[in-house]
């Protein structure tokens, strides 16, 4: 039955992480899928299996007293 309908629909993925306790080995990567009906031009499509990392600067205070 899905086959039947899914090129109907828009498919985003994102790759991203889960934690299951405090310890780094429980963290596991996901790829997670929204299904939609509606035009995703304006998404950013996929993410899934891109080694590029966007870098972020942190914020940095600077605090005197």
């Amino acid at each position: 039955m899905i086959h039947r309908f899914w090129d109907k629909f828009n498919i985003v993925t994102k790759d991203h992480f889960y934690h299951s306790g405090g310890n780094i080995e429980n963290r596991k990567t996901v790829v997670e899928a929204l299904v939609c009906n509606f035009d995703i031009d304006d998404f950013t499509q996929h993410n899934h299996g891109l080694t590029e990392k966007v870098v972020t600067e942190q914020f940095q205070l600077e605090w005197s007293e």
